[in-house]
């Protein structure tokens, strides 16, 4: 999986609980500066479905990442890795997304 990061740009690891609880976040992040944001949406092995329009679906086939991240499968998480590869935030909805960026940007 860490082939997938880069660093030109942030990389944002979205795991859902269920199916469409990524959209959220693939959906703010469709409306950011293109070029800035990976979406990674991260999905279980029995969740074998495209919930990810616009960003790039993997599937986890056995739970290593949402394992290393430390993500219980009830939750819905978004992980974003900065371009140095360290985690800039750990959030569970787009308004942690936003107060993130805000530290870097001034508002929310």
């Amino acid at each position: 999986m860490y082939d997938l990061f880069d660093n030109g740009y942030h990389t944002v690891l979205v795991f859902p609980s269920s199916s469409g609880s990524a959209k959220p976040f693939v959906d703010y992040f469709q409306t950011c500066k293109q070029g800035l944001f990976k979406v990674i949406v991260v999905l279980p092995a029995a969740e074998e479905t495209d919930v990810a329009a616009g960003g790039v679906v993997i599937v986890d086939r056995k739970g290593h990442a949402r394992a290393n991240y430390r993500i219980d499968s009830e939750d819905t998480v978004a992980v974003l890795v900065r371009p140095d590869t360290f985690i800039g935030a750990r959030v569970q909805d787009v308004g942690g997304v936003k107060e993130y960026l805000s530290l870097f940007t001034g508002s929310a």
